[in-house]
């Protein structure tokens, strides 16, 4: 088994030193065990521009499907006979 990545974990601090800045860690996992490494604010805003992309392509297909759904449920089938000039 190889090692490989397990979890990349980022957050912006609410307090002390680092309060607004992103921090974080990324672990792997191999044969020998696990090793996390921490991420400082510059590496998590590089992580977060290789992401940015990603996001933006998975916001769009969210709203696709979310927009899709609204519209069937929305639908309303035709209860009512369709009105005729002979029945006006």
């Amino acid at each position: 088994m190889a090692t490989s990545m397990k979890q990349i974990y980022l957050t912006r601090e609410e307090w002390g030193a680092d309060k607004g800045k992103l921090v974080g860690s990324v672990t792997f996992s191999g044969p020998a065990g696990e090793v996390k490494i921490r991420v400082n604010n510059d590496k998590a805003v590089e992580i977060m521009k290789l992401l940015a992309d990603s996001l933006v392509e998975c916001a769009k297909e969210t709203a696709a499907l979310m927009r899709e759904d609204l519209l069937e449920a929305v639908a309303v089938p035709q209860m009512l006979p369709e009105a005729t000039e002979s029945s006006l």
